[in-house]
């Protein structure tokens, strides 16, 4: 009962002491300039202040370093994110007495709207038909992408499936006298020739509300009985007046015009914002009159048609929104003449949890969510296939390492089945191909271990019996001999050594290949899979073990010249007990306790410290994931692999504590 109690508070110290360290981590990574996630929002040029401050917002990047700390370790809600109304283009109306319209449903999107599991099997199921697809599969778009994969024709129905799903849950509202006819937003009636403008806001289920402007020229009707004098003079007319109408002779003139004309009323127009970000305690001041052409007719009055807040004479708007969301606000701006002039902008007072979309945060993935690791913007891809090793690719018609077969359609009874092996073939044979694909596709976990192990071995093997064997003949030609290639192999310098063993063994003898884990494009079984990577082991774990092998020799034989002159070894031989029996039954065992504390702190020093080694053979293990996930501002994936570290630390002394009891009958007795 001692030692199970002993053993949960072990674990709980464990538990603390990784949650201080990685909070400690976070807040050190998020004070070094270089964020991931904000430097990918700043690295499109197009992208304005305003727009950085909003993602920023969104992604939770402006929250203090503990509230992202919390985000990151247990979760957070998704935002909810705004209707997106794409540009609608120029229309031009020949007519001067046609409707204004625009075509809005596919100029709009929600990104909150997906298929859920149901209505995705549905669609398979339409475009491929029953039995072509795996069903099973727990993931919508999962499920869509292996449908694509082997029938493109699905995309397109998911596609319009999820564009009539959204525009039911989507609202258009005109502003400024537009109407609305079920997806055209326009102005009908009679349309005067010249530049139109016809706004509108798109409102989703949460409130969330988005701006949209089209821009239409109306081209005055074709005169082509007019002369080219008169249509000269005509134009002459146009250009003192101010207007966009004109007599055209032929459609070259004609072209001509109406670009004219659309250069003309985009430099008039009034620039919307694309987004106006609020303060963190929802204020929001808007200079309108600045967002007007200088060279536009002169403003005196401004007043609001929708929307809160309040607007001032000299055009500044102003006002505190108490929750979050997005809201527009539209309004007129009168000139000296009498003319009103529209204007209309988008306000995001603050992201709107989204309840239906919780993205889990790290602790989730030790509870066996892969996907809580998160994603590696430097790799493109999720942290979970980098440590642990990516996904087999059944199905895409490719025979893959681990597939006996693949003839894309994952469908049983036609001689290949739906995990892509030969049905003929016998279990032993699946099994034998399932183990070389897990061994071809390894994370960089998996690829570490098997660098680590054989160098830990191997040094072991070396170090302890040569330890042991130069204290008991201190002052030997052995101990001499060994002493000094202890020495050798502290001091050697393994990025050195590591170009040395190549140029020998790789470059001139060719007995070993000079770098890399694998050889690409391999074909064959488990046996292949596993020469194959002992051939590209050799040299690393050789250059690995021979640089840790030195010290641990020094530890294993100065803990024996400790232990040799002690009393109870001298009562061990005065007791008639042969020298091997007290030298390996008593001084032994004493003298491994302090090594195996060195060699446990040692471990995770090895897991993720042969970066040399990693780098020189060029073998994608956890110590080059570590360093260039920090050079690459890639700090989250650096996170998880500190924590590994830290934990396999902790983890090595508790296997050191087992190992002292197995070592000392006192601990035993004791416990």
């Amino acid at each position: 009962m001692a030692a199970l109690r002993s053993l949960l508070t072990r674990l709980f110290t464990i538990a603390a002491i990784l949650v201080g360290l990685s909070a400690v981590l976070f807040g050190l990574l998020s004070a070094m300039p270089g964020d991931p996630v904000e430097m990918l929002i700043t690295a499109n040029p197009r992208v304005k202040p305003e727009d950085v401050a909003r993602l920023k917002r969104l992604r939770g990047l402006d929250q203090p370093w503990y509230i992202r700390y919390v985000r990151w370790a247990w979760g957070y809600h998704q935002p909810q994110q705004p209707p997106e109304v794409h540009p609608l283009k120029d229309i031009v109306v020949v007519a001067g007495d046609g409707p204004v319209s625009f075509d809005v449903a596919g100029a709009v999107a929600d990104r909150d709207v997906r298929l859920d599991l149901f209505e995705a099997r549905s669609v398979v199921e339409q475009a491929a038909g029953p039995g072509q697809v795996d069903l099973d599969v727990d993931e919508p778009d999962a499920l869509l992408e292996q449908a694509q994969r082997a029938h493109p024709a699905v995309w397109r129905l998911a596609h319009e499936a999820v564009r009539a799903k959204m525009w039911g849950q989507l609202r258009v509202e005109p502003l400024f006298g537009a109407e609305f006819d079920e997806r055209l937003v326009g102005v009908a009636g009679d349309v005067p020739a010249g530049i139109h403008r016809v706004w509108f806001l798109v409102r989703d289920t949460g409130g969330l509300e988005g701006l949209g402007q089209g821009l239409a020229y109306v081209a005055p009707p074709f005169e082509p009985e007019l002369t080219p004098e008169e249509a000269g003079t005509d134009e002459e007319q146009r250009q003192s007046a101010g207007s966009t109408e004109a007599a055209l002779v032929d459609e070259r003139g004609r072209t001509a015009l109406i670009a004219d004309a659309t250069d003309a009323g985009q430099r008039a127009r009034f620039a919307p914002l694309d987004v106006v970000v609020a303060a963190e305690d929802g204020a929001v001041t808007v200079d309108v009159l600045a967002q007007f052409s200088a060279a536009g007719p002169s403003l005196t009055g401004f007043r609001l048609v929708r929307g809160p807040g309040t607007i001032t004479a000299g055009g500044v708007y102003r006002h505190r929104f108490a929750g979050p969301g997005q809201t527009v606000v539209a309004g007129l701006a009168t000139d000296d003449e009498g003319g009103e002039h529209p204007f209309a902008f988008a306000v995001d007072h603050g992201p709107v949890p989204d309840p239906d979309r919780f993205e889990r945060g790290f602790v989730f993935a030790l509870l066996g969510d892969s996907e809580a690791l998160g994603f590696s913007n430097l790799y493109k891809r999720p942290v979970a296939e980098l440590l642990g090793g990516s996904p087999d690719r059944c199905g895409d018609g490719v025979q893959d390492i681990g597939e006996s077969c693949d003839d894309a359609n994952r469908k049983d009874g036609d001689g290949c089945s739906a995990t892509c092996h030969d049905e003929s073939a016998g279990m032993w044979q699946a099994v034998d191909d399932v183990l070389a694909g897990k061994l071809y596709r390894a994370g960089r976990v998996l690829n570490t271990l098997l660098l680590m192990i054989p160098a830990l071995l191997l040094s072991l093997l070396f170090a302890i019996p040569a330890g042991i064997y130069g204290a008991v003949r201190q002052y030997s030609a052995f101990d001499y001999v060994a002493s000094f290639l202890a020495f050798v192999g502290i001091s050697l310098f393994v990025a050195w050594f590591g170009l040395m063993a190549m140029a020998v063994f790789s470059e001139q003898f060719h007995w070993f290949p000079a770098g890399g884990i694998q050889t690409p494009g391999l074909r064959g079984g488990f046996v292949d899979v596993v020469a194959d990577r002992l051939s590209y082991t050799v040299l690393p774990a050789g250059v690995l073990s021979i640089a840790y092998a030195g010290a641990w020799l020094r530890y294993m034989r100065g803990a024996m010249l400790e232990v040799l002159p002690a009393d109870y070894i001298r009562t061990a031989r005065a007791k008639g007990l042969p020298e091997r029996t007290v030298v390996v039954r008593h001084a032994v065992r004493n003298a491994l306790i302090p090594v195996v504390t060195v060699v446990a702190l040692s471990v995770p020093r090895l897991f993720g410290g042969a970066l040399l080694t990693e780098q020189v053979f060029s073998w994608p293990g956890i110590g080059r994931l570590q360093f260039e996930a920090v050079m690459g501002s890639d700090y989250y994936v650096a996170i998880v692999v500190f924590l590994i570290s830290a934990a396999l630390v902790m983890v090595g002394n508790l296997l050191a504590d087992a190992v002292y009891v197995l070592l000392d009958p006192r601990l035993r007795r004791s416990s």
